[in-house]
């Protein structure tokens, strides 16, 4: 999922298994430029939970009457699967800007480094 709100560029985004972590997990990241990215301290922003399978993937964002929501299938990527939705109480440039707070560290990464 790929997004531009008037700020910046934002993505959402399947990572493999990670130790520590329940599946595959969706990882948010924003640049200005899309030149010099990071990603939220808060990631994965999305995690399996029982009953979920092995991910939340396929995640896309909609605003609709100044609230933002959030559509994910899960399942087990081979032979079943279900479509769900969150809500976010607020429009959606102010849910990517909740996912970096001011003042707390962020990995950064220059996607023309070489």
């Amino acid at each position: 999922m790929f997004r531009h709100c008037p700020s910046c560029y934002s993505v959402v985004y399947l990572q493999l298994f990670i130790p520590g972590h329940n599946g595959y997990v969706s990882f948010l990241a924003r640049s200005k430029d899309l030149d010099a990215w990071e990603w939220s301290p808060f990631n994965p922003i999305l995690e399996v939970g029982p009953g979920e399978g092995i991910n939340n993937s396929d995640v896309d964002l909609f605003e609709w009457e100044d609230k933002t929501y959030l559509t994910y299938a899960t399942g087990d990527q081979a032979t079943w699967g279900a479509v769900w939705i969150a809500l976010y109480d607020g429009p959606m440039q102010e849910f990517f800007a909740s996912h970096f707070p001011s003042g707390v560290p962020t990995v950064k990464a220059d996607a023309r480094a070489k």
